[in-house]
């Protein structure tokens, strides 16, 4: 129930705006704890491609080495994910991840010594998938790694949020926050009151700080989301290659090529059917300088350098069926200097500094996918002022942000 009343649209225990993987997991989770009344609002309609979270095929991966955390979130997301999968309906289920690298490769090293398999060589390698690496290639396989379909996913927790609670094409205009809840007015002049706000608009953070109550300072310092657009392949699933998802480290020691088995629909499986596609995408994209001005076009270039690198690095001659396009949205590194890597994948999870009753909740692009649901229970235990069962200090913008 509500505990606000007054002249305002209904009152809310939390409002939650973007209806993304992280926003929606949100909403769920405070939907089923059934002590909570929540609103989601979304300012595209349902099963938009604009995002990050659209799409029926997202890898899930259990060794990593951006946080300690992402390992054991990732396989306790995973686990949850597959219990939701029925006769009709699949969400999630394993699939070996192949890493594959040189072996001077630092990065290599680093995942191979997280991972209880052992080291493979060039030619077992093209034995076991058909993958011809060069001879100073090397794999691990990652066999506690899946697929889940992001869309299916997003189905589940729009259906028990409820149509009621969800406001499809409506942005928000502008918000305010004090010691008493939120205001959140929308551009259809509707106004809706909550005790808190949770902010998981992906790559449209910064335009919905701006519209807020937010010191300027923290504005500021939030306010470089790098957006990538990332173009998208999908390839006729190579014949007689198991379902497998690869992944190369070839280039400059981070991730430069994911792929991953699509299946045919949502009803199909990795253990029922064979894939559909190999959908590639390709770690490090083209910067946009806004979600609005993302170019959705794939260019001849572009399926160029897929295609030859398909089969210059993998030995895989491939056929192109279609193309897409997903952004990246990656919160800015709110690291000290001495702690800033070339490439940030770490989330920020808790209060916005300086401004009451409001949490953020910005997370990278496919990292969110890995960890939707444990996130979204999370962020519910924060709304609701208990202990988060994880760390989450680590990603805790006020722990990097001091308010002037």
């Amino acid at each position: 129930m509500s505990r606000y009343s007054g002249d305002m649209r209904r009152g809310y225990d939390a409002i939650v705006v973007g209806g993304g993987l992280l926003g929606a997991a949100t909403a769920y989770a405070l939907s089923r704890n059934k002590k909570n009344s929540v609103l989601l609002i979304e300012a595209r309609e349902k099963g938009h491609a604009d995002g990050s979270s659209h799409g029926h095929s997202r890898i899930i991966r259990t060794v990593a080495s951006e946080s300690a955390q992402f390992g054991a979130m990732a396989k306790e997301s995973f686990e949850r994910m597959q219990e939701l999968n029925r006769p009709d309906r699949f969400v999630a289920g394993p699939v070996d991840a192949l890493f594959m690298s040189f072996t001077e490769s630092p990065a290599f090293k680093t995942l191979a010594a997280q991972n209880s398999e052992p080291v493979l060589g060039a030619d077992e390698i093209f034995e076991r998938w058909g993958i011809h690496l060069p001879r100073s290639g090397v794999g691990t396989v990652d066999k506690l790694s899946g697929i889940l379909d992001p869309a299916t996913l997003l189905d589940i927790f729009y259906e028990e949020v409820g149509d009621a609670n969800i406001r499809w094409r409506i942005p928000v205009n502008s918000w305010h926050a004090d010691s008493a809840g939120v205001t959140v007015t929308t551009t259809d002049a509707e106004t809706y009151r909550a005790a808190k706000l949770v902010l998981a608009a992906g790559a449209w953070l910064p335009s919905l700080l701006a519209n807020g109550t937010v010191d300027d300072y923290v504005r500021t310092r939030l306010s470089g989301v790098r957006v990538e657009r990332i173009p998208l392949f999908y390839f006729d699933y190579p014949a007689g290659m198991p379902p497998v998802i690869p992944v190369t480290l070839l280039q400059n020691g981070h991730p430069d090529m994911y792929a991953m088995p699509e299946f045919d629909g949502p009803v199909a499986s990795p253990t029922t059917d064979g894939p559909r596609y190999l959908k590639v995408g390709f770690h490090k994209g083209t910067a946009a300088d806004s979600p609005e001005n993302v170019d959705r076009t794939i260019h001849p270039d572009e399926k160029r350098h897929a295609l030859n690198y398909m089969k210059e690095n993998l030995g895989l001659d491939l056929t192109l069926d279609h193309t897409g396009v997903c952004l990246y949205a990656m919160p800015p590194d709110l690291r000290e200097s001495k702690e800033t890597e070339s490439y940030n994948e770490l989330p920020l999870l808790g209060d916005l500094p300086g401004t009451p009753s409001v949490l953020l909740a910005a997370y990278g692009a496919g990292i969110c996918a890995k960890h939707a649901l444990v996130i979204g229970e999370e962020i519910c235990s924060l709304v609701n002022q208990r202990q988060p069962r994880f760390d989450l200090m680590e990603f805790d913008p006020s722990s990097r942000l001091r308010v002037r």
